[in-house]
């Protein structure tokens, strides 16, 4: 993998090698087979060269033609074919379509500016990830996904999951996924490091003013960073939006590809009569954990969850008629057949545990505690 030395971090144009986003990214992706993969502003290509192992045809993509001049001598080197593109954003591949994209653009929200070609869009805020996220899905084939990196605006007065909504067109599942939340002073401090600066020197601290009155003039909260994924669906899309703060130590990349069967499953039994009658299974990973709370006469019982141990460890809290739900989800009887035993069981009406289960039903299956038996 060829890319610049942190000696010239200073250049605009520098070409970044294998950081923590392009790790992050590539770890994140789904490496199943497809036809067509788009690598959109490739850098040092880092992203193209793990879509050679699942991809039958890879096209890279980047503004700068040094960072172009590197993937092509790390493709040449790896022995790979991947067809290279000069232009920005999507303008190489106009009228294309792809099987999958996958993108580490330039995200880094902040005032119209490019000091460096690699993170700065010269648009205003998260402007330029709103009109990716518009623009990708016309590039996707029937079913295509796309992946990448990004970060939005925390605005005062504005709800972040409505503000990143309003960027996506009709025709898209969508699972956006908020890794991180960095106040104004950090995110600008995170960036000016990144960039090689002293933070004490005049420069730096100019540079920071200025970044943080515009922020002010913006009403910017906080600003959020993590990943997106769309896919282009006919059928009732599905929109969610999670936080998901902290490490996980698992990569995320089965994660994704889960979630999007999932949602499949999910759109296929959209129906209560049709999620009733499947047979249900609790995850092998799923785990049930009780807690409880000192008092006068030692400790009592607070409360209970459901727990993933793999991947994003998804947890969700459960009372007890949940929980012997749950446990009687295994793959034997249809969910319906359980209601039924379970409505006995506490001597209420059927229809009233369905009302109250099947919202958590889907949120467990969505999550991967519960798996289609």
């Amino acid at each position: 993998m060829l890319s610049d030395l942190d000696a010239r971090r200073q250049d605009r144009d520098h070409v970044t090698g294998v950081g923590a986003a392009s790790l992050t990214l590539a770890a994140a992706t789904v490496r199943r087979p497809v036809d067509s993969l788009l690598d959109l502003g490739t850098g040092c290509g880092v992203q193209a060269l793990h879509a050679g192992r699942h991809a039958a045809a890879v096209t890279a993509t980047d503004v700068a033609p040094r960072a172009l001049a590197m993937a092509r001598a790390t493709f040449t080197l790896n022995d790979l074919d991947v067809e290279l593109l000069e232009g920005p954003w999507l303008e190489p591949v106009t009228g294309r379509r792809f099987g999958q994209i996958v993108s580490n653009p330039p995200f880094v929200p902040g005032p119209a500016r490019v000091d460096y070609v690699y993170r700065d869009s010269g648009q205003d805020g998260d402007v330029a990830l709103a009109a990716l996220l518009r623009a990708l899905p016309g590039h996707l084939e029937p079913g295509g996904v796309a992946q990448l990196l990004g970060s939005w605006l925390h605005v005062r007065g504005e709800d972040w999951p409505d503000r990143v909504r309003s960027w996506l067109p009709p025709g898209v599942d969508a699972w956006v996924l908020q890794r991180e939340v960095s106040d104004p002073a950090l995110h600008v401090g995170t960036w000016q490091r990144d960039a090689g600066l002293d933070l004490a020197s005049p420069e730096a601290r100019a540079q920071a003013g200025a970044w943080l009155d515009w922020m002010e003039r913006e009403r910017v909260e906080a600003v959020g960073f993590g990943f997106v994924v769309l896919r282009r669906t006919d059928g009732e899309p599905a929109v969610v939006f999670e936080d998901l703060l902290g490490d996980v130590a698992d990569p995320l990349g089965p994660e994704t590809a889960g979630w999007l069967d999932r949602v499949d499953w999910l759109r296929a039994h959209a129906t209560d009569d049709a999620l009733l009658a499947a047979p249900l299974t609790v995850a092998p990973s799923v785990v049930l954990e009780t807690y409880s709370e000192p008092g006068a006469e030692g400790w009592t019982e607070a409360g209970a969850a459901v727990a993933r141990l793999d991947g994003p460890r998804w947890r969700h809290e459960v009372d007890g008629p949940a929980a012997a739900l749950l446990a009687g989800c295994q793959g034997a009887l249809a969910l319906g057949e359980l209601v039924e035993l379970l409505a006995v069981a506490h001597d209420r009406p059927a229809g009233e545990i369905v009302t109250a289960a099947l919202p958590a039903v889907r949120e467990f299956v969505r999550h991967g505690v519960l798996v289609p038996a």
